[in-house]
């Protein structure tokens, strides 16, 4: 009976540090949840809002990085107007033309877990802040979608 009992006490305590190096271990993300899915959402970005609003004004490229359910939330004095993807490219205008040739940029994957993403853009008119946009993100299976925005506009 004592071999059992100290069999018993070993199990127990194996047992009880295996839990407590599970439950101190560093969450796991899924193994495209690295380097590989920040390059992808950076890379939707640079396409659809840097090439296609910004720098080329191509609509079609714009629209190929967007979801068709993108809204973009615009701070005004004493409430917020959500504007859609199809009266944001309208207002914008876009012809084949840069808005503006004097840009610059910068993004930045704040965070992303499974088919959420949440980034951070910064748009520079001759080096001097223009814009900073937060974007959100959804993954489907056409891949990743820019869903949302807000954005502050610097004093030019």
């Amino acid at each position: 009976m004592r071999k059992d009992g100290e069999t018993m006490r070993t199990t127990i305590a194996i047992l009880t540090l295996l839990l407590a190096s599970v439950a101190t271990a560093p969450p796991l993300r899924a193994a495209d949840d690295g380097a590989d899915v920040q390059a992808a959402i950076e890379a939707v970005i640079e396409k659809a809002y840097v090439h296609g609003i910004w720098l080329d004004g191509d609509e079609a490229v714009a629209r190929s990085g967007f979801d068709p359910s993108f809204v973009m939330q615009v701070a005004q004095e004493d409430h917020v107007l959500s504007v859609s993807l199809d009266d944001w490219l309208a207002r914008l205008g876009l012809h084949g033309e840069p808005l503006d040739e004097n840009i610059t940029h910068r993004i930045e994957v704040l965070d992303h877990s499974g088919t959420a993403a949440v980034a951070l853009v910064e748009v520079h008119r001759d080096g001097q802040p223009l814009y900073t946009d937060y974007m959100s993100l959804y993954r489907s299976g056409d891949g990743w979608r820019i869903v949302a925005k807000i954005f502050h506009s610097h004093p030019q």
